[in-house]
């Protein structure tokens, strides 16, 4: 990642078997010749010594080891985020020098001369298929000059403003490649679809070269194949288009600014603060953002990607999306001196960071997580009251939020000797069932775990018990009848919403351990029909639990916690009623705090049958 930002170009060898590409070179050279044959209407790239030739966009021809190899993907994924947007596909051609037109290069030139952020916002993967040289024509690249150069390196102007400057852009393929191109999680492919006649007819003869604006949409050209991936953002954001954080106090003299920043103080750092009452999010990060630039970066990114979310203003989504930019770029230029890192308030940063890839695309999006992961595999973390020790938890919530919802392991190991301290206060019982139900999703709900044994699962049933019956009165629920009118959910509510939590992880850390527990000697059919009706009574009963908690309480953080145990289990439920109202809960709750929750609906709304149990 550190060579692409800053070199600008990453060299990956033997990724594509080389009988795929003699394969798709064989055809596009016939394909060549029939271009070259065009002579003043052939798609020349600046001169004849250059052609822009597309391959053929029908199934015969598509190699996914070219096309969408998995290596390049998950590169591009990494640098822009998941599911990146591929819009181009288009080739050059060096054609060999003639009497007519001796050998030629192409003007030094950026497809992108337009205002476009510092991050990168856009790659190209380039595919040879042949091996490049200086004798054959191969490309050459200036590195780092997409970060500190401009128009005035550049031998004349080919595109001013790029027509995919909004990324309006589309491939056209053929209707046999359908199956393959939607049946894609990892990449988005917006695609114009037509008959495999019309498409062999057509992508000969389209107007690209010095014809046409779409000529250039390459930041580099490549000797034969090219395929462009693009970040998924509305347009790109010009340089100094919202106040730098360089100086933070600088920035946040700006009104606008200071209304993002004040927005996460008032509104957003409670979230983190769930089950800390020493609230480092709310009352150390805003003070630790004044002097620290990527921490107020991210705050920006995450405020303003939630006021978009909630009150859909599009100006919300572009500071949103510029800040982002802005905190990669930053944690990239931290990374150069990891003993030098200030852990703290990076690791905040980066779960700032973790909320705004939520709120702007989706739960299962990883990057900021992995990045969490990441700075806290290379520090030993000593759980104390710091706001590095406040960073870990949140962490460890975002982990098994994602876990509960994908239903699959944490990104975390956890084990005995890095749990926290016996607990003494209400913080110490709520983190302590924190790690307790990180354990047990990283030992019941990872794909390669073995089932447990008896005697292990016996262990960790009497762990949780104990757990339990040590909480102080303080976690005690309060029963008010009439407290919810109408609702068919029990009118139970507590203190505090680090109860409300601390209570969700206890009934969904039960609700796991019934779920694995060890298969008892064989049943006969009458009494594994009476086992079965016993495990959906037990985790029905955990599941009303955990809803009717979340709905007495009011506080936006619980519910942003809730949601991964509500996900889990909420299908547990057997009554129609009360699953709608949980639909309707989730729908509010989704629009007050701005969480895509379509995912947990839409489970939840499967018949009964298609549900977990």
């Amino acid at each position: 990642m550190r060579s692409l930002y800053e070199d600008g170009l990453v060299v990956v060898e033997s990724v594509v078997p080389h009988g795929s590409l003699d394969r798709l070179n064989k055809r596009m050279v016939e394909d060549t010749y029939i271009l070259r044959s065009k002579k003043g209407d052939s798609p020349f790239n600046y001169h004849p010594g250059n052609l822009q030739q597309d391959a053929p966009p029908v199934r015969e021809h598509f190699d996914p080891s070219i096309f969408l190899n998995p290596i390049a993907i998950q590169i591009t994924s990494s640098a822009l985020g998941p599911r990146p947007k591929w819009t181009f596909c288009s080739g050059n051609t060096a054609m060999p020098p003639t009497t007519e037109h001796p050998p030629m290069s192409q003007p030094v030139h950026s497809d992108a001369d337009f205002a476009h952020p510092c991050h990168p916002f856009a790659y190209v993967i380039n595919v040879p298929l042949i091996t490049m040289t200086p004798e054959n024509g191969s490309t050459e690249v200036w590195l780092g000059t997409h970060t500190d150069t401009g128009l005035h390196v550049q031998e004349g102007l080919h595109v001013h403003f790029a027509s995919w400057y909004r990324n309006p852009m589309k491939l056209e393929l053929a209707d046999d490649l359908r199956p393959l191109i939607e049946g894609l999680s990892d990449v988005e492919v917006p695609v114009d679809w037509v008959t495999k006649s019309e498409a062999l007819s057509r992508y000969l003869n389209r107007g690209f070269g010095n014809a046409h604006l779409l000529a250039k949409h390459l930041a580099f050209d490549s000797i034969a194949l090219s395929i462009e991936h693009n970040a998924q953002m509305p347009r790109p954001l010009e340089r100094n288009q919202y106040p730098s954080t360089q100086v933070p106090e600088h920035a946040l003299q700006d009104p606008l600014v200071a209304k993002i920043f004040r927005h996460y103080v008032e509104s957003l750092a409670a979230w983190y603060d769930l089950n800390d009452n020493q609230r480092h999010f709310k009352d150390v990060v805003p003070v630790r953002a004044r002097y620290n630039a990527l921490l107020l970066s991210a705050i920006l990114a995450f405020a303003a990607a939630h006021l978009h979310r909630t009150r859909g203003d599009p100006m919300h989504l572009e500071l949103a999306e510029f800040y982002h930019y802005d905190s990669v770029r930053r944690l990239i230029s931290l990374t150069d001196n990891v003993d030098q890192l200030p852990i703290g308030e990076s690791l905040a940063a980066v779960c700032l960071l973790r909320s705004y890839e939520i709120i702007t695309r989706n739960v299962s999006s990883q990057n900021h997580l992995q990045g969490s992961y990441s700075l806290l595999a290379s520090r030993h973390v000593h759980l104390t009251a710091d706001l590095l020790s406040a960073g870990y938890w949140n962490y460890l919530r975002e982990d098994i939020t994602v876990a509960l919802i994908e239903k699959r392991g944490l990104m975390i190991t956890l084990s005995d000797q890095n749990a926290p301290p016996e607990p003494a206060e209400d913080m110490d019982f709520a983190n302590y069932v924190t790690f307790l139900l990180g354990k047990l999703i990283n030992r019941c709900l990872s794909v390669d775990s073995p089932p447990l044994g008896v005697m292990e699962w016996e262990a960790l049933k009497a762990e949780l018990d104990r757990w339990k019956s040590s909480l102080p009165p303080s976690f005690d629920t309060i029963e008010t009848p009439g407290l919810r009118t109408p609702s068919r959910f029990p009118p139970i509510w507590t203190l505090r919403s680090w109860h409300v939590s601390t209570l969700h992880y206890y009934h969904t850390a039960v609700g796991i351990l019934w779920l694995a527990q060890p298969a008892l000697p064989p049943l006969k059919a009458l009494q594994r029909i009476d086992d079965m009706d016993c495990l959906r009574r037990k985790l029905d009963y955990h599941a009303t639990e955990i809803c009717a908690l979340a709905f007495s309480s009011e506080s936006a953080a619980a519910w942003v916690n809730a949601f991964g145990p509500i996900a889990f289990c909420g299908p547990w439920i057997q009554d129609a009623q009360k699953r709608a109202e949980l639909l309707d809960e989730l729908g509010k709750w989704g629009d007050i705090t701005g969480w895509p929750v379509s995912n947990i609906t839409d489970a939840l709304s499967l018949p009964t049958e298609a549900r977990l149990v």
